[in-house]
């Protein structure tokens, strides 16, 4: 029997905020260098889908035409291999609010529903789309368009017991540290009801001080001492303090690179925190931006924690709860199902940072990725990676888990969902006190958003040698992120601002078959 399982309002997530849609259907714009071409989904549809993949430095095209009643159906062609695509994810585009998904084992199609509901046949679907509806946003009340536009935020879904059971997977380095500022949160205090906690420390739950998350924890009325789940949101902040306009220049030490802040309450009981609040804002050189954009933050949590509760009322508790321990074993089974697809052994990678911003000494990262297609797990090491420098190009170990995460979730099709079962498989192991593991005083703006790129060139590359005709060409690796401060001359008060220039990308067709597997 059809489910209506989520409304307009679940769709759009923790919070109604920031893609607003146009009541009137537009085209549905698939996601990579895809086109489509119809008149209406009651009649015949024609899919047209071209591309590149890579094997060693030749280039293969790719090109299918077909036709399809009332669906979306893609098969893709390359030269000696017939493959029936299960990995293409069309976005909708504005006016198509929700997709009702069925998959069998031979291919994926996508059923355009254009109207405010998900209609879905069974507790797969559920399960696929009940959480993921939930993560839409945050804020179009937000301040700023970095957040609003360029979408440097992330929301997360979590079960009672921490485990991220759904995340958009928009910005990667988000993917393996949020759940760590979830377990920050949990052991620093106990979460009542109307509690939001609000951290940014990298050392404790954090990736870097831009970096602040909001964490939530949501309570059912029959069990109110006991929470059911957690929300997680984050976004990326103009400006946190420090030395440089924006908190992202070249320092020696974190103390120099704004308000480091521990997980604490900023919402007790549903009452605002004003003075932790105001000693935030008092650090910040747009306090007013600051505010709105903080201020959007609890609200996601806040419409979160309705939408979730909703959940809890539409199927009851058990049951959702049950549906997120599936979907915790179903991803896991689709990674451990594409582990036992690869060539087994140890493959070593390495790739050089150019300097740390005071010398001129190339910085080693090295990684052995140990795959074992038998026992469907791969061990990640990193190994002979530089000792972490007194600049802010050292990363966390949280980021170097991301970026194994983000590198790892590209096998799969974009369609799978970005739980903690995805990891299961998966050993992450570091040195301390590396470029790829650094501990205090390492301050680590740059190692967020620059040595993440290379961490990802680099097991890009000790992962193509196991998967040679899958793996993309190796990406840009910098963020080519600048960072301007001065004085807005029309009212006096500090403006710093951030830009960051598009550069080149490694195609990624068959790694993952959608510009995501190519953004880092």
């Amino acid at each position: 029997m059809l489910l209506r399982a989520c409304g307009t309002e679940i769709s759009r997530c923790l919070t109604a905020t920031i893609h607003r849609r146009p009541s009137r259907p537009q085209r549905l714009t698939p996601h990579f260098e895809t086109t489509l071409v119809e008149q209406d989904f009651t009649s015949e549809c024609r899919a047209n889908v071209s591309g590149f993949w890579s094997r060693s430095t030749r280039a293969h095209k790719i090109n299918s035409l077909e036709r399809i009643p009332n669906s979306i159906s893609l098969s893709e062609e390359v030269p000696g291999t017939k493959y029936l695509s299960t990995g293409f994810f069309f976005g909708l585009g504005p006016g198509f609010s929700t997709v009702k998904s069925c998959i069998d084992t031979h291919t994926r199609q996508l059923d355009v529903v254009p109207t405010d509901f998900v209609w879905v046949k069974n507790d797969h679907s559920i399960r696929r789309w009940m959480v993921l509806s939930i993560l839409q946003s945050p804020g179009q009340e937000s301040e700023r368009l970095g957040i609003k536009e360029r979408r440097d935020y992330s929301c997360a879904v979590f079960d009672r017991s921490g485990q991220v059971i759904a995340m958009r997977d928009h910005v990667p380095a988000h993917l393996g540290s949020m759940p760590m500022s979830v377990r920050a949160a949990r052991q620093a205090m106990t979460l009542r009801t109307g509690d939001v906690a609000i951290l940014n420390d990298p050392y404790n739950g954090g990736t870097h001080l831009p970096d602040i998350t909001m964490v939530l924890a949501v309570f059912v009325a029959d069990q109110p001492d006991e929470p059911q789940a957690f929300l997680a949101v984050r976004a990326h902040h103009a400006d946190v303090g420090g030395l440089c306009p924006g908190s992202m220049g070249l320092c020696r030490e974190i103390y120099q690179k704004g308000l480091r802040i521990p997980p604490i309450r900023l919402v007790e009981s549903g009452v605002l925190n004003e003075s932790l609040l105001t000693l935030l804002l008092n650090n910040v050189r747009t306090p007013d931006e600051r505010r709105g954009d903080l201020m959007s933050q609890v609200g996601a949590c806040r419409v979160g924690e309705l939408r979730v509760q909703e959940l809890f009322a539409k199927f009851g508790l058990g049951r959702t709860q049950q549906l997120a321990i599936e979907l915790l074993d179903y991803s896991e089974r689709l990674m451990r199902t594409q582990l036992a697809q690869v060539q087994s052994g140890s493959f070593s990678a390495e790739d050089f940072l150019d300097s740390d911003g005071f010398s001129d000494t190339p910085l080693r990262i090295g990684v052995v990725l140990h795959l074992d297609a038998d026992a469907r797990t791969a061990v990640v090491s990193f190994e002979g990676c530089h000792p972490q420098v007194q600049s802010s190009i050292s990363a966390f170990y949280s980021i170097t888990y991301s970026a194994v995460y983000y590198v790892m979730r590209c096998l799969l099709s974009e369609d799978a969902p970005a739980t903690a079962g995805l990891m299961r498989p998966i050993t992450v192991l570091t040195e301390p006190r590396t470029i790829v593991d650094a501990a205090l005083p390492a301050t680590v703006a740059e190692g967020n958003v620059e040595t993440s790129q290379r961490i990802v060139d680099v097991l890009l590359r000790a992962l193509s040698k196991a998967l040679p005709n899958r793996v993309p060409a190796a990406s840009s690796g910098t963020m080519n992120n600048l960072t301007i401060g001065g004085i807005d001359p029309r009212t006096g008060d500090p403006s710093p601002t951030m830009r960051l220039s598009p550069v080149a990308w490694g195609h990624a067709l068959r790694l993952m078959a959608s510009p995501a597997s190519i953004r880092t």
